[in-house]
């Protein structure tokens, strides 16, 4: 993190009147979007980066009831650690990894076993 906040450091503050971001910002942008194809192409093959991207739809799905349900059990007994964005996001990665156990994972193992039975040869008539 350092290293980066020395990089950033120097680049130059210069706005133009004309346009909405610094070239600063673009910069920090330009740099974003370039490195995307490198970093997805370190980490394509990497089983945690592949378990991160399952976990991903689960997670967006289940976040808001668990702040709900969380937010609701906190003020009703004054728990006010279960508002705390660590233990939201626990509760949502551990949910999420549950649904993805109960239902996507069986789904996609009945997916896999209907491509590898054989088909029926056609009916030529």
């Amino acid at each position: 993190m350092h290293r980066f906040h020395f990089f950033y450091s120097y680049l130059p503050g210069i706005n133009l009147r004309w346009f909405p971001f610094s070239v600063k910002a673009m910069l920090y942008f330009s740099m974003i979007i370039l490195s995307v194809p490198i970093l997805f192409n370190h980490f394509k093959k990497s089983k945690i980066d592949n378990k991160i991207g399952e976990l991903s739809y689960p997670v967006y799905i289940v976040h808001l009831l668990i702040i709900a349900v969380c937010g609701t059990i906190a003020d009703k007994y004054s728990l006010g650690f279960l508002k705390t964005g660590s233990v939201l996001a626990l509760a949502s990665i551990l949910i999420a990894s549950l649904l993805n156990l109960a239902i996507a994972t069986p789904i996609e193992r009945f997916r896999q076993s209907r491509l590898k039975q054989p088909r029926p040869a056609p009916v030529t008539g």
